[in-house]
C-alpha cells in the first residue's frame, strides 16, 4: 500500500476515534470497561484533541517524497502505534482494561506493519 493510502487511513481513523471521544466519551470508558468518572471524561476529551493534531500532521506528510523525511516519518509513526499497542496489552494484563482493548491493539498493530514498510525502505535520493 503507498504511503499515501497509509497516512490517508490513518487521518481517517485519527478523525473516528477523534469524534467519537468528544461525543460520546462514556462509550470508550465502557468498550475498555474503564470506571467512568469526570477526571477519565476529561483525559478522554483532551485524547481527542491529540488525535486531531496527530492526524494533521500524518495528513500533512501524505505527499512527502521517498526519502529521510518520509522514512523518519513513517518510522515515528512506526514507534507511536507499537508503544500504543504494547501500552494497551500491559494495562490488559494488569487488568486496568478489559478485552475491549483489542479495538484499539489490532489496529494500532496494522498501522505499525503498513508504515514500517516505508521506514525501512531504501533510498533513491
Amino acid at each position: 500500500m503507498s504511503f499515501r493510502m497509509n497516512c490517508t487511513l490513518c487521518v481517517i481513523m485519527f478523525a473516528c476515534l477523534s469524534l467519537g471521544l468528544l461525543m460520546s466519551p462514556a462509550l470508550f470508558s465502557t468498550i475498555f470497561r474503564i470506571d467512568h468518572s469526570v477526571a477519565v471524561e476529561v483525559m478522554e476529551r483532551r485524547s481527542a484533541i491529540l488525535m486531531i493534531g496527530l492526524g494533521a500532521l500524518i495528513y500533512s506528510l501524505r505527499d512527502l517524497p521517498d526519502g529521510k523525511l518520509r522514512r523518519h516519518s513513517a518510522a515515528a509513526i512506526v514507534v507511536m502505534m507499537i508503544g500504543m499497542a504494547i501500552l494497551g496489552l500491559v494495562e490488559l494484563y494488569e487488568h486496568r482494561v478489559g478485552v475491549g482493548i483489542w479495538i484499539a491493539i489490532v489496529p494500532e498493530i496494522v498501522f505499525a506493519g503498513l508504515f514500517l514498510r516505508h521506514a525501512v525502505a531504501s533510498s533513491n535520493a
